[in-house]
């Protein structure tokens, strides 16, 4: 990025001068529409000067005359929308943010861009970039997070979202699709010698109902620590590929849990545990419909042998 720039701020601009993920732009004055009285249209500035949408600006080319008082700084890996970018750069642009000076304003000092689809991103002015700004800008020309912890606690953030608005609804689905599939091939399905075969079929068909439709009326607790003993034994995790929202596949969340092979004590002692949560887990109708087995301890005969 070679630039003309004025020798009192050769220092500042030598440093941008060498960004290879940045760029360098001229902002456009703030517009909007107003009416006159007899509704005709007509565009003013807006009080802030500076228009804040994406895309609103002119870029500076390698023979623009560089007044940092004009010109601002676009720093790689700081911006994206629904489709491009990923939480790197929302934890980058939230950073960025979090390091303004008090005094600064946005859509002076800064320009905070806003556009359709999610889109978002940063710039700077030049003369207002401050020693730890150029810092942190340069770091991400060599590593592209800014702070491991604000990017970790988006992650879970953005995981918690997905989870509450439909990871829990779809796991609730495929586990219990699974779990009506697995009864109705076991002996547990099969006909009760006390069964006649009317009463056999309406217990059949109420199980897999309950089973499919309500996963066995587990509550939200239950399905959520499933879910996360599930998503480790099987090897699968939340990703984020690009916007701000994560994604996992729950069915091969369920699929892969349950198919696992029990070849250590290890996956021996994981599988039995989910099997646990999992019987434990659904409502009291288990025991009338079949789908666990109900034993009471009080049932019990035990033969003592006196011994001698």
């Amino acid at each position: 990025m070679r630039r003309h720039h004025n020798h009192q701020d050769a220092t500042t601009l030598e440093r941008v001068a060498e960004l290879h993920q940045s760029r360098l732009i001229i902002p456009n004055d703030d517009y909007h529409m107003v009416y006159h009285a007899d509704e005709t249209p007509h565009y003013r500035n807006a009080p802030s000067g500076l228009s804040t949408t994406y895309g609103d600006w002119s870029e500076v080319t390698n023979t623009t005359p560089i007044n940092p008082a004009e010109v601002y700084l676009i720093p790689g890996y700081c911006g994206g929308s629904d489709y491009s970018g990923n939480l790197v750069e929302v934890s980058n642009h939230k950073a960025l943010l979090d390091m303004m000076p008090n005094e600064y304003q946005d859509g002076a000092e800064y320009l905070d861009y806003t556009g359709g689809y999610g889109t978002f991103d940063i710039a700077i002015r030049l003369d207002a970039l401050t020693d730890e700004m150029l810092d942190a800008i340069e770091g991400l020309e060599d590593y592209p997070v800014l702070d491991e912890s604000l990017h970790s606690e988006l992650e879970i953030e953005s995981q918690n979202e997905a989870w509450n608005t439909w990871g829990r609804s779809d796991f609730r689905k495929a586990l219990g699709v699974r779990l009506a599939s697995e009864f109705e091939t076991s002996t547990a399905a099969e006909q009760r010698a006390d069964e006649t075969f009317r009463h056999h079929q309406e217990r059949i068909e109420s199980a897999l109902e309950w089973l499919t439709d309500e996963c066995g009326n587990m509550t939200d607790a239950t399905l959520a620590e499933l879910f996360w003993k599930m998503a480790d034994f099987a090897n699968e995790y939340w990703s984020n590929e690009q916007g701000p929202d994560s994604y996992i596949d729950v069915e091969d969340v369920v699929t892969r849990a349950l198919d696992h092979k029990q070849d250590s004590d290890y996956t021996r002692e994981a599988y039995a545990e989910i099997k646990a949560l999992i019987q434990d887990g659904l409502a009291e109708r288990k025991y009338q419909l079949g789908v666990v087995r109900y034993v009471n301890p009080n049932q019990l005969t035990l033969t003592l042998t006196e011994v001698n």
